[in-house]
């Protein structure tokens, strides 16, 4: 992991280096894993970070997206450092929560979870001008996971 974080980190220097006058922000859901290591390379680089998450907070660090204490522990720490901005994505069109007990049944849901996961996965994809994807090359285990974006 260490070599995957230096790489991502050099790819985000490599930005700054070749575009000194515009500044470079890394767009990130902050989840366990990929998310998590690219988001912590950019800060390193002196980057910000704007993590785009699927859920509130609250209601997505209880999802499936954190394995472990550990894992929740490490996104509370990421998201309260300086440099790291928020805000939730627009939850899939036929979706609307609107307060968090709303939330807290969409993300219970398999399928409403998984869609609503899909439309982050997208909204990432097509806010970015540049994307660093991180995937094993395994075919998508759901319909909602880094495969999906980048196929």
């Amino acid at each position: 992991m260490r070599a995957l974080r230096a790489a991502v980190r050099h790819i985000v220097e490599e930005f700054q280096r070749k575009c000194p006058h515009t500044p470079v922000t890394v767009l990130s859901a902050l989840a366990e894993g990929g998310d998590t290591l690219c988001a912590e390379a950019a800060l390193e680089a002196g980057a910000s970070v704007v993590a785009a998450l699927p859920f509130p907070s609250v209601v997505y660090r209880a999802t499936t997206s954190f394995g472990s204490a550990e894992a929740r522990q490490n996104f509370d720490t990421l998201f309260a450092r300086s440099g790291v901005q928020h805000f939730v994505t627009p939850p899939p069109f036929d979706l609307h929560p609107i307060i968090e007990a709303d939330w807290v049944e969409l993300a219970a849901d398999l399928d409403k979870r998984h869609k609503t996961y899909a439309a982050n996965g997208a909204f990432v994809a097509r806010n970015s001008h540049a994307l660093i994807a991180l995937w094993d090359g395994e075919r998508p285990k759901s319909p909602s996971g880094t495969a999906e974006v980048v196929l």
